[in-house]
């Protein structure tokens, strides 16, 4: 996330949890880009179509 104090809201935890009480077929980390300077909001900036299966997202400035 681009404000560095939302970074710290990650919690294994709750991944782990998921992972054990859901089917989980993969995780795909994109934390790497924060050395890059780009950045994945939270759920407020993505628009999801479930009928087609798309989610919509749009990178921070």
């Amino acid at each position: 996330m681009l404000a560095e104090n939302r970074r710290i809201e990650r919690r294994q935890d709750i991944i782990k949890h998921l992972c054990q009480t859901h089917h989980v077929t993969a995780i795909v980390d994109l934390s790497v880009y924060e050395q890059r300077n780009q950045f994945l909001e939270g759920t407020g900036s993505l628009v999801l179509d479930r009928i087609n299966k798309i989610l919509y997202a749009i990178r921070s400035p």
